[in-house]
């Protein structure tokens, strides 16, 4: 997986889908945990970022080209 910093010195297709992957798998896992305990216990949550979020980001990458409509 690249680093983000690594994307920006060469941003393509590839490494844009190789980047927001583990981005989109990490915050599924934290969004499942977090509706668990949300309903196990009956107590909030806070997260740091939306899982819906990352298709704005997915939206914009697809807009200039870096992800296929697929």
């Amino acid at each position: 997986m690249p680093s983000p910093a690594e994307w920006h010195l060469n941003p393509n297709a590839h490494a844009s889908v190789r980047l927001l992957r583990p981005l989109l798998q990490t915050m599924s896992y934290q969004l499942r945990m977090g509706l668990s305990h949300m309903f196990s216990t009956g107590q909030g949550i806070v997260m740091d970022r939306s899982y819906w979020s990352y298709y704005a980001i997915l939206n914009i990458l697809r807009d200039f080209g870096y992800v296929s409509q697929d």
